[in-house]
């Protein structure tokens, strides 16, 4: 199982785009791609305070990657896995929709579900919470880490799961969808 998690501009797949990716292994404990990719129809974002990506961090052209050589990245590491766990998967096909996932583990509707919230997996109704709210929930410590940043994030992602698998395993096929 890998974890995928990206960080934007924004939140409107329309005008903004992504600006940085990890991705984590479960099975190896390690990172298969975490990376900076150069925006292209964005160069200043001010209105995307939840991540900690600066404008900044792109002053130097080889820190990061283009676009289309980081969708076929993905779409191999993704061929090569057995799963994806992500929070807010639609947010994630939204953004990425040129990318393929047969089967994803979206830990947001799960976390609906534990909380109690009104939870319909086909029409996806539910409070969205960010994935903080849902860590702590799931009794993942991440107070000293940022949230704002991919790398950390996709590591909080599969401690979640697996206190998930530990003590919410029926709630694990409200989380699944295939494509």
């Amino acid at each position: 199982m890998i974890a995928i998690k990206i960080a934007t501009t924004g939140l409107d797949p329309s005008v903004d785009e992504i600006i940085a990716i990890s991705i984590f292994d479960e099975d190896t404990n390690s990172y298969l791609l975490n990376a900076l990719i150069t925006p292209v129809r964005n160069s200043y974002w001010e209105n995307a305070p939840y991540n900690a990506i600066t404008p900044q961090m792109f002053s130097h052209p080889d820190v990061s990657i283009p676009w289309t050589e980081i969708l076929t990245i993905v779409q191999d590491i993704v061929n090569n896995s057995d799963g994806v766990v992500v929070y807010n998967a639609q947010f994630m096909i939204d953004f990425m929709p040129g990318l393929s996932v047969p089967c994803f583990v979206d830990l947001m509707p799960i976390y609906a579900a534990i909380n109690g919230e009104i939870f319909d997996v086909d029409d996806m109704s539910f409070t969205l919470k960010s994935m903080a709210h849902a860590a702590r929930r799931f009794g993942v410590d991440a107070r000293n880490r940022k949230f704002g940043l991919p790398s950390d994030s996709v590591v909080i992602l599969m401690e979640c799961l697996k206190n998930i698998k530990r003590y919410y395993k029926p709630l694990l096929d409200k989380g699944i969808r295939r494509s």
